[in-house]
């Protein structure tokens, strides 16, 4: 599948995004969402993270209350990402732009924080959160107030969360490591 859609999305973005956006029978855009959001590559790219990300705002701005919805929930959310992988480099420029250019940023936000919990890992879940929290400041860089206040909530809760995970962590590895008496 992903040979046939990845080039459209790579050279007719807007066109091969109309084609796949559509309504479900409920009103949803489920199936859309899960044809969008597969992995189509071997490097782990979507349809979406295959589109370039002018073209992803342009289509997205035809729309904005459902557009930008959809993208945050389909884009490429972290750059150095392998796909299954846990090396993280940074917020995908195009998400920073979703974020940016959405009429309802903390709808963006929120998504964006849905998806910081990893799908897959190897090593430890609190190290990969940890690392993943860090990354939140570089969506103060939107430059909207009431947005930071939002960021440093999920600051605090990621935070506890992390405790949470460490001492979990810690607990198992030492019912497997504890010595038999």
């Amino acid at each position: 599948l992903g040979h046939i859609l990845m080039p459209f999305f790579k050279a007719c973005p807007i066109a091969a995004l109309n084609a796949c956006y559509f309504q479900d029978s409920d009103g949803s855009y489920q199936t859309a969402l899960r044809l969008l959001s597969v992995r189509m590559d071997r490097h782990g790219d979507s349809a979406v993270g295959a589109t370039p990300e002018a073209a992803l705002i342009e289509w997205c701005n035809d729309s904005p209350e459902d557009r930008f919805i959809f993208a945050a929930q389909t884009c490429t959310l972290f750059e150095g990402a392998i796909h299954g992988g846990d090396n993280v480099v940074g917020m995908a420029s195009t998400a920073v732009s979703v974020l940016r250019n959405a009429p309802n940023k903390s709808a963006i936000l929120k998504i964006f924080l849905g998806r910081f919990h990893p799908m897959a890992l190897s090593g430890s879940l609190a190290t990969i959160l940890r690392q993943r929290l860090m990354l939140l400041d570089q969506l103060r860089s939107v430059g909207d107030a009431a947005l930071d206040v939002l960021i440093d909530e999920a600051k605090t809760k990621f935070a506890s969360a992390i405790e949470r995970e460490d001492e979990r962590e810690e607990t198992d590895e030492r019912a497997r490591t504890g010595s038999f008496e």
